[in-house]
């Protein structure tokens, strides 16, 4: 049900956001070593609710959520620079705009809407970004 949307999604960030380097389904890949800078990880983080509509038809939400990734390495003193910080928000409004009203092959979907923002810095040397979508799938 969601590798149609995994597809078209992976599909537009490969096309559209050129310094990503990698593009990947989200797989808790925190708890194992990141090998690459600049990824992008795709997560559905809910579960997908279709309350009954009707007899043909039920609509659920599905909630999209783009982890960007980057290896913050700090200075001597434990700070970061500003340019790397510039850096990894680029890539991350880069997807916003890549995904903004974005409508997913595969049938049945709605277009992307952009919902939410939220940084989670320096995960075991790593600042990620949370850049998060919501469409509603129509099944039959």
């Amino acid at each position: 049900m969601l590798t149609d949307i995994y597809t078209a999604i992976k599909t537009q960030l490969t096309t559209v956001v050129t310094a990503a380097k990698d593009i990947q389904w989200f797989n808790m890949q925190y708890d194992t070593t990141i090998a690459t800078d600049n990824i992008l990880l795709i997560e559905f983080p809910d579960p997908i609710v279709f309350p009954q509509e009707s007899n043909q038809q039920k609509t659920g939400e599905i909630r999209i959520r783009i982890h960007v990734v980057h290896q913050m390495l700090s200075q001597h003193d434990g700070s970061i620079t500003d340019s790397l910080v510039t850096d990894h928000d680029t890539l991350a409004e880069s997807v916003r705009t890549a995904l903004s009203r974005f409508r997913p092959s595969g049938g049945y979907c709605n277009t992307l809407q952009f919902t939410t923002w939220q940084h989670w810095h320096r995960m075991k040397g790593l600042m990620i970004t949370f850049v998060d979508f919501s469409t509603h799938k129509k099944i039959v």
